[in-house]
């Protein structure tokens, strides 16, 4: 399969990459921030999968789509920042984020969605403690009604606030 420059190819970040055979679980904890730059725009499939040394994800907003469960079981991912221009997140793309306890979704017209995208990913499952998503303050209305975020609208709060809190 030949890469793009502009793509993380499928399963290139996973603890076992399945396509080489190469474990590298031991650079797993080392890689706890990850800020993509802005020649990125499509993230594939599986692309970080498993990786739960990540803490803090930045995509840029030359991201236009994150694949299928690029990020799913990313167990200690914290924080993301999605870009303004992503249109698409992909079925479980960060499924299973358990320790997710902030989003902040910079497009103005959210991302298309499904209800598994973001599902299991709860900073507590015992209470179901949401992850507070932040999104661009004339959007609160779309995001309360959009596909893989309804679930989250007593979670969804405006950009100004996120800057009233530092975060």
């Amino acid at each position: 399969y030949p890469y793009l420059d502009n793509e993380i190819p499928s399963q290139c970040f996973v603890r076992v990459n399945m396509t080489s055979g190469i474990d590298i679980r031991r650079s797993e904890s080392l890689l706890t921030r990850l800020i993509l730059p802005n020649t990125i725009t499509y993230i594939a499939d599986s692309a970080f999968t498993y990786h739960s040394g990540l803490k803090e994800i930045i995509i840029p907003d030359s991201v236009i789509k994150i694949g299928v469960g690029s990020f799913e079981k990313c167990t200690g991912l914290e924080f993301i920042s999605i870009g303004k221009n992503v249109i698409e997140l992909g079925n479980q793309s960060f499924m299973n984020c358990n320790h997710l306890n902030t989003i902040l979704c910079k497009p103005i017209i959210p991302p298309i969605a499904l209800s598994t995208t973001f599902y299991g990913s709860y900073t507590n499952t015992s209470t179901y403690n949401c992850p507070i998503v932040y999104v661009p303050d004339q959007s609160i209305d779309l995001y309360n009604i959009a596909d893989g975020f309804f679930y989250y609208h007593s979670y969804i709060h405006p950009h100004t606030n996120k800057y009233i809190l530092g975060i």
